[in-house]
């Protein structure tokens, strides 16, 4: 008759469980070092002593998926190995030491935790612009992730250690391209994908390169000689480019000879042009002349900042940014007296903005040409000084 009792060895450092048979003949025992083993999620290997005194044995699953664990017999136990739990659920199952004298062990893994996956940033879709660049992303993810592009023209740099990857890609003088980028984490039937797309533009649609170029300033009101004149573009100027993607220099705007350095915003593809600052010199060196915000009625002259919004078709610039009654015009300073020009064009309509030219077309000055020298050493190079101040009309 069978019969179950528990044996504390202390002489071990740990517990054995022992199974016994009494019979006629001799005492057949068996010994386990624990008759439950309990996984979590990640998996491993866990390792049961087997001691049998008498008589051979094997093991026997009993029950549940046995497909999802292994359990190998070794010389003085079993070695148990679960892989990485991906269910969402608690695995369970039972292996049966078998012989003269029986014993079970149950085996438990912790259900999988569902996977998680984000990128920072977050976008769908990223763009290069012709000139290229580098994106780099970082990976939040509680499994092992990989990445993947289906397109050779930009580099993959993986650095897992940080969890981060680099897209990076040179210059593109040919069409424009696209990329798929590929995010994966988690393992089997647990996989979580993010996808995005990379594009790389051409040098038409270069946001920066799209304002280089020349361009008439239109505005929907003009004063000239200190009386109003019609809707038109009275004036043609050139944009070249500064220092790549961050600048640009006009040239030639409403003053023949006038140098205006200004800003590209690659955020927004947009153009920021301050106002009230020193363009050159008339020729006579009498006047120091100014670039600004003019308001023709009152006599008043403000330095700012205002916005060029290029348009979708790259054709258009709107300026906005002026207070109302101000429009944009060249003021000479002398001395401590301010003073308009009475043979310069002054754009004062509520709609002023850039027209561009079509390709290789410069159109002749279609205004009074004030010639002007270098900037004078030490002259003040902006009119911050005078924020508003009144001007004389002439």
């Amino acid at each position: 008759m069978k019969a179950l009792k528990q044996l504390a060895a202390g002489w071990f450092f740990v517990a054995f469980v022992l199974f016994s048979a009494c019979s006629d003949e001799d005492d057949l025992r068996l010994q386990l070092s624990s008759t439950s083993c309990t996984f979590g999620a990640s998996g491993g290997d866990q390792t049961i002593s087997v001691v049998a005194s008498g008589f051979d044995w094997d093991i026997l699953v009993q029950g549940g998926d046995a497909e999802w664990f292994t359990v190998t017999k070794k010389v003085d136990g079993i070695l148990i190995h679960a892989p990485r739990n991906t269910d969402l659920s608690v695995k369970k199952t039972t292996v049966e030491i078998k012989g003269e004298v029986n014993a079970t062990i149950d085996i438990i893994q912790e259900s999988g935790l569902e996977t998680t996956l984000a990128l920072i940033p977050s976008d769908e879709a990223f763009g290069f612009d012709s000139y290229g660049g580098s994106l780099t992303l970082s990976v939040s993810s509680n499994y092992p992730w990989t990445v993947d592009s289906d397109a050779d023209w930009c580099e993959l740099v993986i650095h897992k250690e940080t969890n981060i990857f680099t897209l990076s890609a040179g210059e593109n003088n040919g069409d424009k391209r696209t990329a798929r980028i590929t995010v994966s984490a988690g393992l089997e039937d647990n996989v979580k994908t993010v996808t995005f797309t990379l594009t790389q533009y051409t040098v038409a649609e270069n946001p920066y390169l799209a304002m280089v170029g020349n361009w008439d300033l239109y505005s929907n009101q003009w004063v000239l000689g200190g009386q109003n004149i019609a809707a038109g573009s009275y004036v043609s100027f050139t944009i070249q480019e500064g220092v790549v993607k961050d600048t640009y220099v006009i040239r030639d705007l409403i003053l023949n000879g006038m140098e205006l350095e200004v800003y590209y915003n690659p955020e927004d593809g947009s153009m920021n042009i301050p106002l009230g600052g020193f363009v050159g010199m008339s020729t006579n060196g009498l006047y120091a002349c100014y670039l600004c915000a003019t308001n023709m009625t009152t006599g008043s002259v403000k330095s700012t900042m205002v916005t060029g919004t290029i348009s979708e078709d790259y054709n258009t610039i709107t300026l906005k940014g002026f207070e109302a009654g101000f429009g944009l015009g060249i003021i000479g300073k002398d001395g401590s007296s301010l003073a308009s020009f009475s043979d310069l064009y002054y754009a004062t309509g509520s709609e002023i903005t850039f027209k561009k030219q079509p390709a290789g077309n410069r159109a002749m000055d279609r205004y009074f040409v004030i010639p002007v020298k270098k900037r004078i050493s030490g002259q003040s190079a902006s009119l911050s000084g005078e924020m508003t101040s009144v001007f004389s009309v002439h």
